[in-house]
């Protein structure tokens, strides 16, 4: 089953192994399913992808008229 954008603005994939996290808006998720390999992982600035995640959120509610 697949989120619901109008439900959820951020899918937040965890590595626990790695204690690192990664950030996306869910209307780009179009898969039930994500693997990442542990260098994307590991390689993420996870500020700057989280602060890009929400300006895109932003972005799109803008051009559609929610906000």
């Amino acid at each position: 089953m697949r989120l619901d954008p109008d439900a959820v603005d951020v899918l937040c994939l965890v590595a626990l192994d790695v204690r690192r996290v990664y950030f996306r808006p869910v209307f780009r998720h179009r898969t039930v399913r994500m693997n990442l390999d542990i260098a994307t992982m590991l390689e993420n600035d996870e500020l700057k992808q989280l602060d890009e995640t929400l300006k895109e959120i932003d972005d799109r509610r803008k051009k559609c008229g929610a906000v």
